[in-house]
């Protein structure tokens, strides 16, 4: 049993020292010493001593946790098993004191935690700036040298912005400041003195000579100190009173130890001497350069001499500039190249040779900046501008005096390179103007040229061929603005834009010069044709632009267009960007009216290039006009299959107009997008002709392949699947196929129709057994005006161009998944062909063909796997052993996601630190309110105090009043009883 309080606190205050009771014999030890005789040293020794026996005693103060398992090999003293509240809860309320209640104290006063700025002035808003800038630096220069009396404060001496400390500071007069300047804010000193008091000779003398010194003089190794006054005393006294320590010793003695002062003398003369050395070097340089720079020019003209690249030549003249000139001979060549031999290995003579022929080549010259695209639109434009002044003086008969100057010199040029002048020559040059305009400007021959009035090609002279070639240039980097087409378009389709040879005349180049009456024949048919202006205002509708090219051919159409782009660029004025892109719209409409009056494809592919760069101008607008082009045509596709019903001879495909917009929009637009605002629409609209509008004659069968290939082109880089061109294909190819070829059923799953066999277009072995198949041209198959012969070779045609296009989309599409289900049907329908009595041509396609399909099928089959049954041996069921954590503990969170592992620790330590902040905002909130509730009874018990006191003083007041009235009334009671 443990012993009780009372037992305990008597062992400790008898352990620690501390018991009263007399240790020896009655009225022992030392009386003196008593409850006074104790040093506060030990009075505060005792109390500790008093205060850890009251705590380890006190067990109220002390709060344990009852462990509920005892661990072998543990200590008792487990963390966290005891525990001081009261001690902790008594640190915290001295620290809310420390902390909080001074805060709250001085939000009572009305304390603010703002900055006041205190700077003279900052507040005052009658000084200026300056005044305040100037005030403030006063006050500060008078704090730092202390009272504003002048007297320096303690601080100031050691203060090195000072120039009265004698330090190295900068004054009041900074402006002034240069280096032993009186009124500098510091003075260099040597030896205790300024250096303004020392002389050049004493300073140099003492080894600190200036490096800058003249370098002609003795780098001041033997100065006197000859005109210093006072500096000879001063040696003499100190060699009489502090002599004969050797400091004085002669350069003779070997073993004397040299001073400081001569080894820096002499470490700076030959810093000096170096110095002079490198000079001297530098001045010797210097002239040699100059020498070198004066013969300079007459190195320039050798070098600039027209001097043959030969290697022999180059060779001799080599050995000419080696050569001496004072030689009395010059060495032959053998000779030369037999010393270089013997000097020289003969590996390095190529290379040698090819350095020497190098120095004889022609420098380059420098030629003009390249000029942006504003500059070089700008100069087309003035360029087209004044040759249609020119053209309109010539029209109206105006002819200026530099003009004839320069049309006679023309003509004299060419009188010397050609042929004399005869009688029948028109002296007027008649004609002849417009053209060299033309080739001056790089505007091309327009309608008529030189050629058509002079007789052959011998009489063209040098100069016009000069000037046909600068026009061939001009023209090229004219071209370079236009976006260049594709090259699948044809051979029409080109970025090259000249017309000098398209829009000449043509004649014929044999030696008879002909008669002046064909002479004038011809004349006159040139005068016939219609001038083509360099200028145009620029077509604001379709109406305009018709009456701009009315009566030109395409040709001269595409010479008009460009020239409208060149005047119209956006870069010359403000509007043009929107007026060209009108002008795209209305190009579009006249290929397509172009088209449906005519099969003929030249005018699209001259315009192609303007097209693209109308579009590269502002997509947006191009799209809306492409888009706007399609819907038109859908529209009326639709009318044409209602209308179909009932005229069952009305043509349904689109017209060759409509075609060219097609194939502009593969060539222009992006068509292996999957949603395409221009090329989807496009693909549609093929796709709903190929597949519902009916066949009349071979037209429409040329107008579908020629659909065909444009899908083709359209799916290059997608690889899609077009059902409605498949369908077409095989079609065709049934529809053309010999009347002996019938495959019952056809194979595959083609949706056939059943009029296909009846149009009777067949090809009809007896008049196309000789005939081959030609390359396609699709305005003559779209011609169905043609009988016999004629009308075989476009069915010919037509079906060797279906074989082919089988074949591209195989190709293309090998790689389907589906490819041996689409193709198969066409391998069996080319084998049959092949058996018919078809034209061999035909037949030789078709085993071609069917030699690349077979193979593509055999490769697709090979790739395809069967369904089957699982072969390979049975997964079991995975088995896994129970996984035992060493370290479980209940609590801990165990997860295999880290992300949310992390995650759910952080949300929890966020929960943690919640509750923490909560409580102590609690506490720190009851603190307040015991504080606030001390503060509010002081104030109560003050005015308590307060009222006592007042109460207390008015009830004595009153009270002495009525005790004096008590007595007065007495008295006067008295005072009656006696009377």
């Amino acid at each position: 049993m443990a012993p009780s309080q009372l037992s305990q606190l008597k062992s400790a205050l008898s352990t620690a020292g501390l018991s009263r009771t007399n240790s020896g014999k009655k009225g022992g030890g030392n009386k003196s010493q008593g409850k006074a005789g104790l040093t506060n040293k030990d009075r505060e020794k005792k109390q500790r001593k008093l205060d850890d026996i009251k705590q380890s005693l006190n067990k109220f103060d002390v709060r344990e946790t009852k462990v509920k398992n005892h661990v072998v090999g543990r200590g008792q003293d487990v963390k966290g098993t005891s525990g001081t509240p009261s001690q902790s809860r008594q640190k915290g309320l001295e620290m809310r004191r420390e902390t909080l209640l001074p805060e709250l104290q001085l939000r009572r006063s009305g304390h603010t935690g703002t900055f006041v700025d205190r700077r003279f002035g900052e507040s005052n808003p009658n000084i200026t700036p300056e005044e305040r800038a100037l005030e403030r630096f006063t006050r500060a220069r008078e704090a730092e040298r202390g009272s504003s009396g002048g007297r320096a404060g303690r601080k100031a001496v050691f203060n090195l912005n000072d120039d009265e400390s004698g330090g190295l500071g900068f004054g009041d007069d900074d402006a002034d400041m240069h280096l032993g300047s009186s009124k500098a804010g510091f003075t260099l000193t040597h030896g205790g003195r300024s250096i303004d008091e020392l002389k050049g000779d004493d300073f140099v003398a003492q080894g600190l000579g200036d490096e800058d010194e003249d370098l002609e003089d003795d780098f001041g190794i033997n100065r006197t100190v000859e005109g210093e006054e006072g500096a000879v005393e001063r040696d003499l006294t100190r060699r009489n009173n502090f002599g004969g320590f050797g400091d004085d010793a002669g350069d003779d003695d070997p073993d004397r130890k040299r001073t400081k002062n001569e080894i820096m003398s002499e470490v700076i003369a030959k810093s000096k001497s170096y110095k002079l050395e490198r000079q001297q070097q530098k001045e010797l340089d210097e002239d040699i350069r100059m020498e070198l720079d004066e013969g300079l020019d007459d190195l320039r003209e050798l070098l600039n001499e027209s001097i043959p690249t030969d290697l022999k030549r180059g060779k001799a003249n080599l050995d000419f500039y080696k050569a001496p000139a004072a030689a009395p001979a010059v060495e032959d060549d053998d000779d030369v190249e037999s010393k270089t031999d013997k000097k020289k290995p003969e590996t390095d003579g190529d290379y040698d040779q090819f350095v020497r022929s190098l120095a004889f080549d022609r420098r380059a010259k420098p030629k003009d900046r390249t000029k942006t695209e504003e500059e070089v639109a700008k100069e087309e434009a003035e360029k087209l501008q004044e040759a249609e002044a020119a053209r309109l003086k010539r029209m109206r008969g105006i002819v200026d005096e530099d003009e004839e100057e320069e049309e006679g010199g023309r003509k004299r040029r060419r009188q010397k390179g050609g042929r004399a002048p005869e009688a029948d020559d028109l002296d007027d040059d008649y004609a002849d103007g417009y053209e060299d305009d033309a080739q001056e400007f790089g505007l091309g021959a327009g309608l008529g040229g030189r050629q058509a009035v002079e007789d052959g090609d011998e009489e063209m002279s040098g100069e016009d061929e000069d000037e046909e070639g600068e026009s061939d240039e001009d023209d090229d980097e004219d071209d370079n603005d236009l976006e260049e087409g594709d090259e699948d378009m044809g051979d029409d389709l080109a970025s090259d834009l000249e017309l000098d040879d398209d829009a000449k005349v043509k004649t014929p180049t044999t030696g008879s010069k002909g008669s002046k009456q064909e002479r004038m024949k011809k004349a006159r048919s040139i005068t016939s044709e219609k001038v083509i202006p360099f200028t145009f205002k620029c077509p604001e509708s379709y109406d305009d632009f018709e009456a701009i090219i009315d009566g030109l051919e395409d040709k001269d159409v595409e010479t008009v267009v460009k020239r409208i782009r060149t005047l119209y660029h956006p870069s010359l004025g403000e509007g043009n960007k929107e007026r060209l892109q009108e002008l795209l719209g209305i190009l579009m409409e006249h290929i397509i009216n172009r088209g449906s009056e005519s099969n003929d494809f030249s005018l699209t592919s001259l315009l192609m290039p303007h097209i693209n760069g109308l579009v590269n101008l502002n997509v947006l607008s191009a799209a809306e006009h492409f888009k706007e082009k399609l819907a038109e045509m859908h529209a009326i596709l639709l009318d044409k299959l209602e209308n179909a019903r009932s005229d069952p001879s009305t043509s349904i495909f689109p017209e060759a107009g409509d075609l060219a917009i097609l194939r502009m929009v593969g060539t222009i637009w992006s068509t292996s997008d999957f949603s395409h605002p221009v090329s989807v629409p496009a693909a549609l609209y093929m796709g709903q002709c190929l597949s519902q509008a009916p066949v009349r004659d071979t037209g429409d069968f040329a107008k579908g392949l020629f659909m065909s290939a444009i899908f083709l082109q359209y799916e290059t880089y997608s690889q899609r699947i077009v059902p409605e061109a498949l369908n077409f294909l095989a079609t065709t190819i049934l529809a053309l196929a010999p009347a002996c070829f019938d495959l019952d059923p056809v194979p595959g799953n083609f949706p056939l129709r059943n009029d296909v066999r009846q149009l009777g277009v067949f090809i009809k072995p007896k008049l196309a057994s000789k005939l081959s198949v030609r390359p396609a041209d699709l305005p003559s198959l779209m011609d169905c005006d043609k009988f016999g012969v004629e009308y075989e070779q476009d069915k010919v045609d037509i079906l060797g161009l279906a074989l082919r296009l089988v074949g591209r989309f195989a190709e293309m599409q090998k790689d389907l998944v589906a490819f041996i289900e689409v193709f198969e049907p066409f391998y069996q329908i080319m084998f049959g062909l092949s058996a018919t009595n078809a034209p061999a041509s035909i037949k030789a396609i078709c085993v071609e063909e069917n030699e690349k399909l077979g193979k593509l099928l055999g490769i697709a089959g090979k790739m395809r796997r069967p369904l089957e049954m699982q072969t390979h041996k049975a997964i079991p069921i995975p088995q896994y052993a129970p996984k035992f954590d060493v370290e479980y503990s209940r609590g801990k969170r165990v997860d295999p996601d880290a992300e949310r592992n992390e995650a759910a620790k952080l949300k929890a330590m966020y929960k943690k630190e919640r509750k923490g902040a909560i409580r102590e905002l609690r506490k720190d909130a009851k603190f307040l309110a015991v504080e606030r509730n001390k503060e509010q009874k002081q104030k109560d018990a003050d005015y308590e105090k307060r009222m006592r006191s007042v109460v207390g003083s008015i009830t004595t007041t009153e009270r002495a009043e009525e005790k004096a009235a008590e007595r007065e009334k007495s008295r006067d009671k008295r005072r009656g009883g006696r009377n």
